[in-house]
């Protein structure tokens, strides 16, 4: 979490919710690696988590940038291009890994939603913890 503060997220929630997804990400790299000549489907996973976590990175950074007070209009554009680029780009790489190369659908879909249910666990587990207190 140090290494994110340094790189400018200065939101203690925002720094471990990057952390958990970068571990995920890194976790599931390695074992997509150690595992590719056996099934493609941890692999699939890893580039769907791969792009869910980029894509995080850039949307944590740019809601960084929003909130400054040197956000212009023309950066708004800026900002909606590079957004637009990225989007484009995850578009091309999920083609890429589905249609010529022929990876699993599933693992890869699931990587993508691994930032939502992460999000979603890191919730409900809050809202457990703030409803289960002592009498």
């Amino acid at each position: 979490e140090k290494r994110l503060r340094n790189r400018g997220f200065t939101s203690p929630e925002s720094r471990r919710i990057m952390a958990n997804q970068i571990i995920l990400t890194v976790a599931a790299l390695v074992l997509g690696v150690a595992t590719i000549r056996l099934t493609a489907w941890p692999f699939s996973f890893a580039v769907g988590a791969l792009l869910a976590t980029v894509n995080l990175w850039w949307v944590a950074r740019g809601a960084l940038w929003s909130v400054r007070p040197q956000f212009s209009a023309a950066l708004v554009v800026v900002y909606f291009g590079a957004f637009l680029l990225r989007f484009a780009g995850t578009g091309g790489i999920v083609y890429l890994f589905l249609v010529p190369l022929r990876y699993p659908v599933i693992p890869l879909l699931a990587g993508l939603s691994s930032v939502v249910v992460c999000l979603s666990i890191m919730g409900i587990s809050r809202t457990a913890g703030n409803s289960c207190k002592e009498a």
